[in-house]
């Protein structure tokens, strides 16, 4: 059984409201519900339900393009299911699927909808060390720690990914 078969479940919702199959795909998605490290109001783990089911009002025709995307090619593979032992064990679960992913789909482009923005690191790792990251966001995220002795929140998350990538690979905006 593959990974991809054992950690991701089949999304209620699929986004734009297509089910295709993966290898024919141009465009998958994989989601990521996952909030156990927000400091705050828990509920960015509802964001990949919350995506696709906005994705079924998109307005398939683009008056920019002239251009009807309805027959875009994309293919959803669900969610990720969460583990309940720690994000690093999340992290690796993740990474490891995406690595399958890509892989076994290598033509097609991978977005990941989450959940909040930990998982980026897990993302940033199955891409290839030489990737450039621009990452958009009210806060750096850039503590050692938060809360005290845990170095893995969204809190610490680009500086998880400067220590990875190397800071000159990594643009923050916001």
């Amino acid at each position: 059984m593959s990974l991809i078969e054992l950690y991701l479940r089949k999304p209620n919702v699929y986004f734009y409201g297509k089910v295709q199959e993966p290898q024919e795909a141009e465009y998958l998605i994989v989601g990521c519900p996952y909030d156990s490290t927000v400091s705050r109001r828990p509920g960015t783990r509802f964001g990949p339900f919350a995506i696709r089911w906005a994705s079924l009002e998109i307005e398939s025709f683009s008056l920019r393009k002239l251009e009807d995307f309805e027959d875009i090619k994309v293919a959803d593979l669900g969610d990720l299911i969460p583990t309940y032992s720690s994000i690093e064990d999340y992290l690796n679960r993740l990474e490891r699927v995406l690595s399958e992913i890509k892989r076994e789909y290598s033509k097609a482009r991978v977005f990941v909808i989450g959940g909040e923005h930990t998982v980026s690191y897990a993302c940033i790792k199955a891409l290839d060390k030489s990737t450039g990251v621009i990452i958009f966001d009210a806060h750096m995220d850039l503590r050692q720690e938060y809360p005290y002795g845990n170095p893995w929140t969204h809190a610490t998350v680009s500086r998880r990914i400067c220590e990875y990538l190397g800071p000159e690979a990594v643009l923050l905006v916001g």
